[in-house]
């Protein structure tokens, strides 16, 4: 098009039209940088709320549905109470969908029902309708939908952390809620910690124990398993995890003297005022100076030697080679890593994790060292699963069966896997450590504390929900147990229906076609319906997301229009510098509106110009946000973004939304800043402007 080609000659920057390059490369910067600004900001915020809303629906569901006043009145609910058949108690929504009778009641043997109770809801046909089996039939014609009901009840945490690993470990006790896990649900996986070198220690060495003990309310430390139950147990976890790589604690690891190479050097540090002589060695001969130091720091003195290596033979030889000695205990410096390989045969008779045998392999100081030593001194630095089914034994993973669900481990002995939240890991517990969950059960007697043992299967991510530092995942029979000891007043926050499917947008129309369904089956009445935006305990802060969403856009808009605006001055300025060629344009019969349309593309090629500039910086940073947050933390000496929050890393992909958003404003607005330009430019007339020159 020609008007678009001299709009792009007229843009071009030359040294005659100084004032206006000058002028166009700012307003092309300001608008690169607004656009960069905008969508890096909305991108991260975007990422982020999408981050919180499936954590949230990770623990809850995109569509909840809890039971109304009028099933609780109903005669459906209460007829349990009198009823022989249903045990004289009343049933959850999970006992009442596997139920096989929908009315237990019995004339000759029950008692009259009351007076006062409200009718039976009967069908036409006579028989009593059944809320809950005719709801989970009208969600299951919808696709793509997956129905489960959820239980939620109340307990003390009791946990010990590290029970065994730590001279002084430290108890918790604290009121949590108790949920029962979905195995559908999948996104709960996605929301958990990864598990560390230092769970898969704490694992193993409370293996050979099993559930703690509580006398007078108190836990004592557990007791020791059987040889057989101890052997099962560690043959099981090596089953299902590899261990590649070892590494020496801070206190050293100590190298078995009689299987040291044949020959070499090592250079090597002697602690000599010590009740036995000990001689350190650093990994690389560079690291010494760092080992006196750190000796130093701990009041140790020490005296350069060097040992000569010739197996058990070895000697340690002065500094000055004046003399040589048998060599004493050696040590090698924490942090040298070791090629691992567990001995199966020590598994056999290993009584405690420390008696288990690793060959192990590393090159100190040049020289490969080579040996098989105990695994007591060393920590697990590199591993991997070998068996994904054996490894859901002592965390929680996805089912092997089935990509789109998870399961909670539980061991003979020692209690039911939980899903704790991730503060509590940032307070010092790890997977494997013991507990229980207690609640009082009403005795014949008096009121007496029970304590169910378990221990830790992982961490999840709560996100910002106000309940999740206090929400506790267990097994449905855990929690049904729990639940079932628990004050049945307000029992509809503590038992419904979860609603999942793919899409967390779609919640608003699963809830009307929910509506819409329940209604044509005569049950609306008995169920209240919610998505995840409705939830009284998210609502609020779903809403002040909302609304923060709303105003960032909005001002995103007018710092936009600012940033264009400069193009209304580049052009002006344009168009008085371009007169003459305005006139002779004119005078080759162009038109007023081919004028306009030349400086309306000039306006729309410095908007998408920058446009596109300020997008590609979005990506670069985006890509590398990670590095930017951690340099700018640490000039600031903490966190910019508190992990409890905004999670271990910011999202680095670029919201489509703000992308569409920014280039479809910036472009409007650039094109309606040169439209005064573009009309003082199609009015100058020929003579006009000859005669003015």
């Amino acid at each position: 098009m020609y008007e678009f080609s001299v709009a792009a000659k007229y843009l071009r920057p030359r040294w005659r039209q100084l004032s206006v390059s000058i002028i166009s490369l700012i307003s092309l910067f300001v608008i690169a940088a607004v656009v960069w600004l905008v969508v890096v900001f909305f991108s991260i915020s975007n990422g982020l709320t999408d981050s919180w809303i499936d954590k949230l629906v990770a623990l809850t569901a995109p569509v909840r549905i809890t039971p109304t006043e009028a099933y609780f009145n109903s005669y459906y609910h209460r007829i349990d109470e009198i009823s022989a058949a249903a045990n004289f108690t009343t049933k959850s929504i999970g006992e009442k969908l596997a139920s096989e009778s929908t009315d237990p009641y019995n004339p000759e043997w029950d008692v009259e029902i009351p007076s006062h109770w409200l009718p039976a809801d009967r069908q036409s046909t006579g028989q009593l309708r059944d809320p809950v089996k005719e709801a989970f039939a009208a969600i299951a014609t919808l696709p793509g939908v997956t129905a489960s009901d959820y239980e939620v009840g109340v307990a003390n945490l009791n946990l010990l952390k590290h029970i065994l690993r730590s001279t002084s470990p430290s108890n918790i006790v604290q009121p949590s809620f108790i949920g029962s896990l979905d195995p559908n649900n999948g996104k709960l996986l996605e929301a958990t910690v990864s598990v560390t070198p230092a769970d898969l220690m704490n694992i193993l060495t409370n293996l050979p124990y099993d559930a703690s003990e509580f006398i007078d309310g108190d836990m004592r430390l557990p007791a020791k398993a059987s040889q057989k139950i101890i052997q099962s147990r560690l043959e099981a976890f090596f089953k299902a995890v590899k261990i590649q790589t070892l590494s020496a604690p801070l206190k050293g690891w100590q190298i078995p003297i009689e299987q040291l190479p044949a020959n070499g050097y090592w250079d090597a540090l002697l602690v000599t005022k010590a009740k036995h002589p000990v001689a350190w060695v650093a990994k690389d001969r560079a690291d010494i100076p760092k080992l006196r130091l750190r000796l130093a720091q701990l009041g140790i003195e020490t005296e350069s030697i060097k040992i000569k290596l010739a197996g058990s033979s070895s000697v340690a030889i002065s500094d000055d080679g004046a003399t040589s000695i048998p060599l004493p205990a050696l040590k090698l410096n924490e942090g040298i890593i070791l090629n691992a390989t567990l001995v199966p045969s020590s598994l056999a008779t290993a009584s405690s994790v420390s008696a288990i045998q690793f060959d192990v392999q590393a090159s100190v100081q040049g020289v490969l060292l080579t040996a098989q030593t105990a695994f007591k001194e060393l920590n697990i630095e590199k591993w991997a699963v070998r068996d994904p089914s054996l490894a859901q034994s002592f965390w929680v993973s996805r089912s092997p069966a089935r990509v789109d669900s998870i399961s909670l481990p539980s061991i003979t002995g020692i209690g039911e896997g939980v899903l704790l939240p991730k503060s509590y890991r940032e307070s010092g517990v790890l997977i494997g450590d013991r507990g229980s969950l207690s609640y009082y059960d009403l005795t014949a007697s008096s009121l007496q504390e029970q304590h169910e043992p378990i221990f830790v299967a992982g961490f999840y991510d709560p996100g910002i929900i106000p309940i999740g530092g206090k929400y506790i995942v267990a097994s449905k029979a855990l929690t049904s147990l729990i639940q079932g000891f628990a004050n049945s007043k307000d029992i509809s926050a503590k038992n419904g229906i979860n609603i999942r499917f793919a899409n967390n947008d779609d919640a608003g129309n699963i809830k009307k076609r929910l509506e819409s369904l329940f209604d044509d089956a005569g049950i609306s009445q008995y169920w209240k319906i919610e998505t995840f935006r409705e939830y009284e305990f998210t609502r609020d802060i779903l809403q002040q997301l909302q609304s923060e969403k709303r105003l960032f856009t909005l001002l995103a808009a007018v710092i936009i229009i600012v940033a264009c605006s400069n193009i209304i001055s580049m052009l002006i300025i344009l168009v008085n510098d371009k007169k003459i060629e305005i006139g002779i344009l004119r005078s080759m019969g162009a038109s007023s509106f081919s004028i306009a349309t030349i400086f309306a593309f000039c306006g729309a090629i410095m908007g998408t110009a920058g446009s596109l500039i300020g997008t590609a910086l979005a990506l670069l940073t985006l890509k590398n946000i990670q590095t930017l947050v951690d340099a700018i933390s640490y000039l600031q000496g903490q966190e910019m973004f508190n992990p409890m929050f905004y999670g271990e890393s910011l999202p680095t992909s670029i919201s489509a939304e703000a992308l569409i958003f920014v280039s479809i404003a910036t472009c409007i607005v650039s094109i309606i800043a040169a439209i005064v330009p573009a009309i003082k430019a199609s009015l100058l007339r020929p003579t006009a402007i000859l005669r003015s020159e």
